[in-house]
C-alpha cells in the first residue's frame, strides 16, 4: 500500500453512500487518517462546526463506522521530589521550561507546578517548546480576562494540555494556528458581545456557550445583530432562552445571513415563516412569564 493511502472497505464505502451525508464522509475519511475520534480535533481539522460533527458522529456510529468514545485517561504520573530534582538535573529540557514557567508566572514555580509541566512532557507527550507555548497562551488569555499579574488556576493549565494532547498539537505550526484560530474566535465572541451591549465584564460561562454555538452554526454578526433585535422588541430585554430559539430556528430552515432570513420571512407558510410564527409564540410566553417576576 502506498503511503498516505486509505483504504476502505466496499461494505463501508456503500453504507456512506447511503447516508447521503457528506459531513459523513468528512468525518470517516478524517478518522481513517488520524486513527481515532476526538471531537475537538475533528472540529478543529475539518472546520464544520460542533453540531455538524456530532450528527455526523452519531449517524457513523449507528452504521457501525464509528467506535463508542473511549473515555480519556486524565490521571497524571505520581512524581516524587526525588524524581523532579533527577529530572532537572538530566533534563535541559524541563529544567528550561520550569524558567519560562517562572517568568511568564512572575513567581517561582511551586511542586504542584513542577509535576504538572512534567506531566505534560511525559503522560501528554508534548514537546517543551510546544509546552512553553501552551504555558504563555494559558496565561495570556487568563490575565486578559481577570486582570494583569494574575497566574491562571493549575487547573486549568492541566485542562488545555490535555486537549492540546487530544488534538495532536506537537508542533510550533500547529500551536501557532490553534492560538491564531482562539484569536479569531475571542475576538468574534468581543464583537458579539458588544453588539449585545455586554460591556465592562466577562462573559458568563452559559453566554459564552451560548455565543460559541451560534458561531458554530455559521451565523455572522449581522444575523445575531436581527435576532437581538427581534428578542428585545417581543420580550423587552436580552433573554438568552429565546434568542437562541431564533437562531436554532433559522439554523433548522437553513437561514443564516440577514438576506436569507428577511427572504424567509416572506415566504408566509413555508418552514421560515413557520419559524417566525413560532417566534412569537415564544414571546407571548416570555412576556407572560416576566410579569410574574
Amino acid at each position: 500500500m502506498k503511503e498516505n493511502t486509505i483504504t476502505i472497505e466496499l461494505s463501508d464505502a456503500n453504507k456512506l453512500f447511503a447516508t447521503e451525508d457528506p459531513d459523513c464522509a468528512f468525518l470517516f475519511l478524517h478518522v481513517k487518517a488520524v486513527g481515532s475520534f476526538s471531537l475537538p480535533r475533528a472540529v478543529s481539522d475539518l472546520g464544520i462546526g460542533e453540531e455538524r460533527i456530532k450528527k455526523a458522529a452519531g449517524k457513523l456510529k449507528k452504521l457501525g463506522l464509528l467506535e463508542e468514545d473511549k473515555p480519556t485517561v486524565v490521571g497524571m504520573p505520581e512524581y516524587t521530589a526525588e524524581d523532579i530534582a533527577r529530572r532537572k538535573d538530566s533534563d535541559s529540557d524541563f529544567a528550561g521550561l520550569l524558567r519560562h514557567t517562572e517568568k511568564t508566572f512572575g513567581r517561582t514555580v511551586t511542586f504542584s507546578d513542577m509535576k504538572l509541566l512534567l506531566g505534560m512532557l511525559d503522560h501528554y507527550a508534548l514537546p517543551h517548546e510546544i509546552c512553553a507555548m501552551l504555558i504563555t497562551f494559558v496565561t495570556d488569555n487568563y490575565r486578559k480576562a481577570n486582570g494583569e499579574g494574575k497566574i491562571p488556576p493549575i487547573r486549568s493549565v492541566e485542562k488545555e494540555a490535555r486537549s492540546w494532547g487530544e488534538r495532536g498539537i506537537i508542533s510550533i505550526e500547529a500551536a501557532e494556528e490553534y492560538i491564531a484560530s482562539q484569536k479569531r474566535k475571542a475576538e468574534k465572541l468581543h464583537e458579539i458581545a458588544s453588539l449585545l451591549q455586554i460591556k465592562g465584564r466577562a462573559l458568563s460561562k452559559t453566554e459564552g456557550e451560548y455565543i460559541a454555538k451560534w458561531i458554530d452554526f455559521g451565523f455572522p454578526a449581522e444575523a445575531i445583530a436581527v435576532a437581538y433585535d427581534r428578542t428585545v422588541v417581543r420580550t423587552g430585554r436580552l433573554t438568552w432562552k429565546y434568542m437562541d430559539s431564533i437562531i436554532c430556528n433559522w439554523h433548522s430552515a437553513n437561514l443564516h445571513t440577514p438576506e436569507e432570513i428577511n427572504a424567509g420571512d416572506r415566504r408566509y407558510g413555508s418552514s421560515a415563516g413557520n419559524a417566525s410564527a413560532q417566534e412569537e409564540n415564544e414571546a407571548d410566553k416570555y412576556k407572560k412569564l416576566l410579569e410574574l417576576l
